[in-house]
């Protein structure tokens, strides 16, 4: 059976819902452009836990994403990442010791 979004079953699946609820609880509460996000991937291993929770701004949580994600698109397991940029200003790196 297909599981749909607007579900108690599709929010728990798609949305993690118990997270959101659990980072609340722990005082990560989002306001303006903020998402909750990964530290660590998990398409690059990284734990969907509470620990690995934080917040960023909705564009550049997306930006990375989209770039870790199209480093990967067609590679086999432990292809490494090199970076992202992130640009609003000026290009800084975010890097990590991240590999698939």
């Amino acid at each position: 059976m297909e599981t749909v979004l607007a579900t108690g079953d599709g929010e728990a699946t798609f949305l993690r819902s118990a997270l959101a609820a659990s980072a609340i609880e722990r005082g990560l509460v989002l306001d303006g452009d903020k998402i909750y996000d990964f530290t660590k991937p998990p398409v690059l291993g990284g734990a969907v836990d509470l620990g690995n929770l934080s917040m960023i701004d909705f564009v550049v949580g997306i930006n990375i994403a989209g770039q870790i994600h199209d480093q990967l698109r067609d590679r086999a397991r432990g292809t490494p990442v090199a970076g992202v940029t992130i640009s609003k200003d000026e290009p800084t790196k975010r890097r990590g010791h991240w590999r698939r």
